[in-house]
């Protein structure tokens, strides 16, 4: 091939996304034109005036820079072609970090937030201003990146990128100190793009600075950008290039990060003879230091409690003792806050070197060919039809790339999302491409009319359509041929019932608390005694239901409540943890019950081993929490009870107003996790004053904890209907069971 000649940019969230993704979802958000027109062609129903202008016009540039355009011929061709595939769908998500040990969010559909952004005339204030931000993020040096236009996201890259810079340049100090020398830094952070460019080459050529911020290098006539977070310089066009990351392990999109860089760099002639990644260290604990495994101190094995003078004696009988509030954090040990590897770490039993491996790869798939490539697919709205897509993995063992072509599921033909289809199935996306693409059936009717459950295998021999996805289909199928009406002997698995049983005594077990909590998490570790993301629980609420005869229709009459929420700007955890203890055995031990149990442990867990002198009743909550959503998701037998409205989702934000619509979120101002915890991090960060967090937010804050244990009441009050429409003498089972397991005791 002749030297590479670009004609279109390529910018590194190109590259990233291309492969990390698929080239699809590269080409939305290659360009604001491309992003709209992909929109229009998701809600456009007559699409012929927006794929004539989109195959007309389009500009195909050749080596020497002439232009021509699509001939109408052409264009009568492409319509032939494409006449069906003039719409399309998308399954998109943009992930945000969560606590990375734990992630808890599901993403968002980019479409679905900023279709208004950018087509409505009446927007907010606030809305203009997204709009504006998200129209600079299209047009960054580094290309779009869907996570920059998220606040929180945007204060944890900027604090972090401010800490990791302190620490190269006190590791530059502690060098300088070692050898003798005296190596100075240079910073880029506030130059223009072009001075920042021209700067860049004279600084690499004055020996004194070998660390540099944020140095700018172009290739190809600005086709390709690169902008380092670090540069060391140890002369003669030797380099390293370090990458700051606002996260404490390797991704995929990490390396494809640092070999664009590397790519850039040693096509302009330097000899980039390392690349490092510089993360935030997982195991480093504000004020308490590096800890490992052996430090954490949590046994996780059932442990025999006793309630009379381990819990009620020490922690209920008597006031909390008072206990001085937590004092300013220690100043963050900013040595250990970070670790820097020239290797990537995808690989649990594998830990290869970045440049090694770019080489490997470079010679393997040639990157000339595959950016000449990009920037040809990026252009071209072609891009958008073709329904196989290139897939590269990782090749561990080979120190390289392996290519794959998989059925695209990010963009699809056209289909009604609100009505029942197999992209609803849980964790079936791929499947749903693949028999979506081979036989062009997508709805839940028509798969179950023309599809032999039992003998239709994916190509590498297993069944496509396992007991649960066929329950799925078949409980909805019935749902829409019996005009909506819902039979709750398909949704409930008659088939195991004993199961269902078997979970159900321990609701009868009273008192029951239902309990849910908040919480918030930061980059940058913002209290002593926690780490990275680790997620702060700031508020609570606790529904209790002392007996049967509770009702979620008056909650005030038939169940207790309690609640908590933090109100200084200090470390909410002491004062969580004191009342969540009091109002946890407000009506004396019990069982207690969670959504989605993993979080609420994983928490429970921290604050064990963080905070040890209430290590006693925390741990008799952690070992007795039992899971609601057991009902509709368990290892080996899930979906005991599944309604057609639950559109293949365990979240409770589907399964509560399937089981019974009549609680809703719509009346409150605050009505999903992620913005309370965006609030509440607001207001410890000073963002919100103190006084608009006391006078106005606080209760909307209160008000949507309390909603979310109600509609857990809901959904148990429901099961418990279903069970006994289909099972009218089930209490007198539960009884035996619970009767059987106190003689065990």
């Amino acid at each position: 091939m002749k030297d590479l000649v670009l004609t279109n940019k390529v910018s590194k969230e190109d590259f990233k996304r291309y492969f990390v993704k698929c080239p699809k979802e590269a080409w939305i958000f290659y360009s604001l034109q491309n992003f709209k027109t992909a929109l229009k062609l998701k809600t456009n129903v007559n699409l012929r005036a927006v794929w004539k202008d989109a195959l007309i016009k389009k500009k195909i540039k050749h080596h020497n820079d002439t232009v021509r355009l699509t001939t109408r011929r052409t264009w009568q061709n492409n319509l032939q072609i494409k006449h069906h595939f003039q719409r399309i769908e998308t399954h998109l998500k943009v992930v945000f970090d969560s606590a990375e040990d734990f992630d808890t969010s599901t993403g968002f559909d980019p479409f679905a937030i900023y279709e208004r952004l950018l087509t409505a005339a009446d927007l907010t204030p606030e809305e203009q201003m997204q709009k504006e931000v998200l129209q600079t993020q299209f047009a960054n040096i580094d290309g779009l990146d869907m996570h920059n236009v998220d606040a929180e996201t945007i204060v944890d890259g900027n604090l972090v990128g401010s800490e990791a810079r302190a620490y190269l340049r006190s590791q530059l100090k502690l060098e300088n100190n070692l050898n003798k020398t005296d190596f100075g830094w240079f910073s880029f952070e506030s130059l223009p793009y072009y001075e920042a460019l021209e700067k860049t080459q004279k600084i690499l050529e004055q020996k004194k600075y070998k660390l540099l911020f944020e140095p700018t290098f172009e290739y190809q006539a600005g086709k390709m950008r690169v902008k380092c977070d670090a540069l060391i310089n140890y002369g003669n066009k030797q380099v390293e290039i370090i990458e700051v990351k606002a996260s404490s392990h390797h991704k995929p999109e990490h390396f494809y990060d640092l070999m664009y860089q590397w790519y850039v760099l040693t096509k302009l002639g330097y000899n980039v003879i390392k690349t490092s990644l510089c993360l935030i260290n997982p195991d480093y604990y504000r004020g308490m230091g590096i800890l490992d495994a052996d430090d954490i101190n949590f046994n996780s094995d059932f442990e025999e409690i006793d309630f009379q003078t381990e819990i009620y004696e020490p922690f209920l009988e008597k006031e909390f003792a008072s206990t001085s509030k937590p004092g300013i954090p220690d100043d963050i040990a900013i040595n250990s806050l970070f670790y820097v590897s020239e290797c990537y770490m995808g690989s649990k039993t594998k830990h290869i070197n970045f440049v090694e491996m770019f080489k490997n790869i470079n010679k393997t798939i040639n990157l000339d060919l595959i950016i000449n490539k990009m920037q040809l697919e990026l252009n071209n709205i072609e891009t958008l039809l073709q329904p196989i897509c290139p897939k590269y993995k990782f090749d561990y063992k080979n120190e390289n790339l392996k290519f794959d072509q998989v059925v695209c599921q990010t963009v699809v033909r056209h289909y009604e999302k609100t009505r029942p289809n197999l992209f609803q199935l849980t964790r079936f996306k791929k499947d749903a491409a693949e028999i979506y693409y081979n036989t062009g059936l997508v709805y839940l009717t028509d798969v179950y009319e023309k599809i032999d459950f039992d003998d239709f295998y994916k190509p590498n021999g297993k069944l496509y359509f396992n007991e649960n996805s066929q329950r799925i289909v078949k409980v909805t199928v019935n749902y829409e041929q019996n005009n909506h009406q819902k039979n709750p002997t398909d949704i409930v698995k008659m088939s195991k019932m004993k199961d269902i049983l078997e979970l159900l005594k321990d609701y009868y077990k009273f008192p029951v608390y239902m309990y849910d909590f908040e919480t918030a998490k930061w980059a940058i570790p913002n209290f002593n005694r926690s780490k990275t993301y680790q997620q702060i629980p700031f508020q609570y609420s606790i529904h209790v239901l002392t007996d049967e005869n509770y009702d979620f229709n008056h909650p005030n009459e038939t169940m207790k409540h309690f609640n908590f929420i933090a109100n200084e700007l200090i470390d909410p955890r002491v004062d969580f943890i004191q009342n969540f203890i009091k109002d946890s055995f407000s009506c004396g031990p019990g069982v207690y019950v969670a959504y989605n149990v993993a979080f609420e442990k994983m928490v429970l867990k921290q604050l064990m081993w963080q905070f040890p002198e209430y290590y006693k009743p925390l741990k008799w909550i952690y070992q007795n929490t039992i899971d609601l959503m057991s009902f509709f998701n368990l290892k080996e037998n899930n979906w005991l009870i599944y309604d057609p409205e639950f559109c293949g989702s365990y979240s409770i934000k589907k399964t509560q107003p399937a089981l019974d619509s009549t609680l809703s979120y719509q009346d409150l101002k605050i009505n999903k996790g992620d913005k309370a915890s965006a609030t509440f991090r607001q207001f410890m960060d000073k963002v919100i004053a103190p006084e608009i967090w006391t006078n106005i937010i606080r209760e909307d804050m209160l008000k949507y904890c309390d909603r979310d244990t109600l509609a857990m009441v809901v959904v148990l009050q429901s099961v418990v209907k279903l069970i006994k429409e289909v099972k009218p003498d089930f209490k007198e089972t539960v009884e035996r069971l619970n009767g059987e397991e106190e003689c065990i005791k």
